[in-house]
């Protein structure tokens, strides 16, 4: 029998909105991403992150992602944006594909671990599209297992909300993004730079290969002094299990 969805079309494009709370794909701060189609090809597939224009954060949020995808190249190891910015009374759209595989956190709760391959093709992927990120001056600043999306089997970069063009030895104080991901200088210095992309790369490896994160077991902290003290007090270890070059 054949899924009856309730839809919203956006004006004058050819998208449909699915209404369906089961096409809720994601949740966050900024608001909802949803499961969409395409009314000319029923084969297409997308994901639209909703906006809400009345709120000022999410505003904001939706802004500042726009100016980073405006910028990107098509690049197969990131998300692509079909259509960067849509505009009904209520809400802001950014329309891309939906990658079939889910995030990175969805495939390592049905796992063990990544195998040894797994680790080197996501590692291969990663870089990839980080690449290209780095190439445009682009600082993801939210690297973690659920910013990697699986699509065909390929691994993507997803979710450009927190991202920020730097500039020549730019600086900035804020400290954004999931706390156990977050490179310690970060706290200790307020700057910004892709070398902060790769430690919460590293920790987003580590919780690949090891279904653990490095110097803590805990993911949620009250505040960011009890991360930082668990990291100053703690070895790193590398669990046994593992092929002797990883």
């Amino acid at each position: 029998m054949k899924r009856v969805v309730r839809v919203k079309a956006l004006s004058d494009t050819p998208y449909l909105i699915s209404e369906e709370a089961a096409d809720v794909i994601g949740k966050g701060s900024y608001g909802k991403v949803v499961r969409a189609y395409n009314r000319t090809d029923a084969s297409k597939r997308y994901a639209v992150k909703v906006f809400e224009l009345n709120s000022l954060k999410e505003h904001r949020s939706g802004l500042q992602e726009l100016s980073i995808v405006g910028k990107l190249p098509r690049n197969p190891n990131l998300v692509h944006y079909e259509k960067i910015k849509l505009t009904s009374k209520n809400c802001m759209y950014l329309v891309m594909e939906e990658c079939n595989g889910g995030t990175l956190s969805q495939l390592l709760a049905r796992s063990e671990s990544l195998t040894d391959s797994e680790i080197c093709q996501f590692v291969s992927d990663f870089v990839n599209g980080y690449r290209c990120l780095y190439e445009c001056g682009i600082v993801h600043r939210d690297i973690k297992t659920d910013n990697v999306l699986l699509h065909d089997g390929r691994y993507k970069i997803a979710d450009f909300g927190l991202s920020k063009i730097m500039q020549e030895r730019s600086k900035t104080t804020s400290i954004r993004g999931s706390p156990v991901f977050l490179a310690p200088e970060l706290f200790h210095k307020g700057t910004s730079g892709s070398k902060l992309d790769v430690y919460s790369f590293g920790v987003t490896l580590y919780y690949a290969c090891y279904k653990r994160y490095p110097y803590t077991s805990r993911l949620r902290y009250v505040s960011m002094e009890e991360l930082l003290a668990d990291i100053n007090r703690s070895e790193l270890m590398l669990p046994t299990g593992r092929s002797d070059w990883l």
